[in-house]
């Protein structure tokens, strides 16, 4: 069976994580064999938004306010809409390169945040299931949630590359922190760019005011990764 990375969490100023991430997908490319990888890790306080909104008009006026309230805009390669890194946020990226037929994208996802909410099960939370929360930002149908908040948020990158296919799965999960600042700049964002920008802090919830949790996070990227040996998208070979 494929095994992860070792569990460490790194941690970059913004946006060196995201490059880090995208050079660790290119990287998959070049694997004589199939591989499976883990990687864990924190960016400084920042908005996330996908790169396709680069091209929106409002889109400088929009990072300028950002960063003059403390929340520097950067971009990313997936899909989805504006989240937001930052001390009490671990990103977690799953990175399968493979030879053979490509696994379907409603699998890996299910796998990946089933994975996740059995980890997160694991360390005492009750609730978790796995589906959509509407009022919540960058909704999707594989969030994770506790009692139908959102706990965390999935998105994912496939390429295709002389017969090998890598895939890119990633979640960001709220470990703890108050979540009123950084959702209120979501909002902000997003109206200014004529989105939603109506998202409501009562929709989501920490893993802290889940659990009352203040344990390690490395012994919770440790949960993860034994997760991922039962649970997540781990082909055997």
């Amino acid at each position: 069976m494929l095994r992860p990375d070792a569990p460490d969490i790194v941690r970059f100023q913004a946006p060196a994580g995201l490059d880090n991430e995208e050079q660790l997908f290119q990287q998959a490319f070049g694997a004589d064999a199939e591989r499976f990888s883990l990687s864990f890790w924190q960016q400084s306080k920042c908005l996330v938004v996908p790169q396709r909104w680069q091209s929106m008009p409002d889109i400088d006026a929009a990072q300028t306010i950002a960063a003059a309230k403390g929340w520097p805009v950067t971009f990313r390669r997936s899909g989805g809409a504006c989240v937001f890194h930052g001390p009490g946020v671990l990103c977690v990226s799953g990175i399968l390169a493979s030879k053979r037929d490509p696994v379907p994208v409603d699998r890996i996802y299910e796998d990946f945040a089933n994975g996740l909410g059995a980890a997160v099960s694991s360390l005492g939370v009750s609730g978790v299931s796995i589906g959509s929360a509407p009022d919540a930002p960058c909704d999707g149908r594989f969030n994770l949630l506790v009692d139908g908040r959102k706990l965390a948020g999935l998105a994912m990158r496939r390429r295709m590359r002389d017969a090998t296919t890598v895939t890119l799965v990633h979640a960001c999960l709220w470990v703890g922190g108050a979540l009123e600042e950084p959702i209120a700049a979501i909002n902000h964002v997003e109206s200014r760019l004529g989105l939603p920008g109506i998202y409501r802090t009562e929709a989501c919830i920490t893993l802290a005011e889940a659990t009352a949790w203040t344990g390690r996070l490395d012994s919770l990227s440790m949960a993860f990764a034994d997760a991922a040996l039962s649970a997540v998208f781990m082909p055997t070979c």
